[in-house]
């Protein structure tokens, strides 16, 4: 018998004492100093497509389509691109 798995592990990030956190800000600041001390990033974006399903179709609309919207005016004031928003380098 084949079966498609696949598995996927989200991390929340929180800062003590703070009234309030931008958690993409303080999750680019993480991943960003992972790296200052020479880590090499293996895994490539370039290909990657939410929407496509391991099971041969792909879907029209995420539940995350209407929160990437809705986060696409706090995105767009950052002093990043999308790009650098959304990768992990």
């Amino acid at each position: 018998m084949e079966r498609v798995f696949g598995l996927e592990t989200e991390y929340g990030i929180t800062l003590d004492g703070a009234e309030s956190v931008d958690v993409v800000a303080e999750s680019i600041a993480l991943v960003r100093s992972y790296t200052e001390h020479g880590a090499l990033m293996k895994w490539d974006y370039g290909h990657e497509d939410p929407h496509r399903d391991a099971r041969g179709f792909r879907a029209k609309e995420l539940r995350q389509d209407a929160d990437e919207s809705a986060y696409y005016e706090i995105d767009k004031n950052r002093p990043l691109t999308f790009q650098e928003i959304k990768s992990d380098l």
